[in-house]
Protein backbone atom coordinates (compact mmCIF):
# COMPACT_ATOMS: atom_id res chain seq x y z
CA UNK A 1 0.00 0.00 0.00
CA UNK A 2 1.83 3.06 -1.30
CA UNK A 3 0.48 6.50 -0.32
CA UNK A 4 -0.71 8.46 -3.34
CA UNK A 5 -1.33 12.21 -3.77
CA UNK A 6 -4.94 11.48 -4.73
CA UNK A 7 -5.49 9.45 -1.58
CA UNK A 8 -3.89 12.13 0.59
CA UNK A 9 -5.98 14.83 -1.08
CA UNK A 10 -9.13 12.79 -0.61
CA UNK A 11 -8.36 12.25 3.07
CA UNK A 12 -7.65 15.96 3.52
CA UNK A 13 -11.00 16.85 1.94
CA UNK A 14 -12.87 14.37 4.15
CA UNK A 15 -11.13 15.64 7.29
CA UNK A 16 -11.79 19.27 6.33
CA UNK A 17 -15.46 18.48 5.73
CA UNK A 18 -15.75 16.69 9.07
CA UNK A 19 -14.13 19.59 10.91
CA UNK A 20 -16.37 22.12 9.16
CA UNK A 21 -19.48 20.07 9.95
CA UNK A 22 -18.47 19.66 13.60
CA UNK A 23 -17.76 23.38 13.93
CA UNK A 24 -21.14 24.14 12.36
CA UNK A 25 -22.99 21.83 14.76
CA UNK A 26 -21.12 23.14 17.80
CA UNK A 27 -21.72 26.75 16.71
CA UNK A 28 -25.40 26.01 16.21
CA UNK A 29 -25.80 24.34 19.61
CA UNK A 30 -23.76 26.92 21.47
Amino acid sequence: MIPRPITLAGAAIVIAAAVALTASLVGGVV
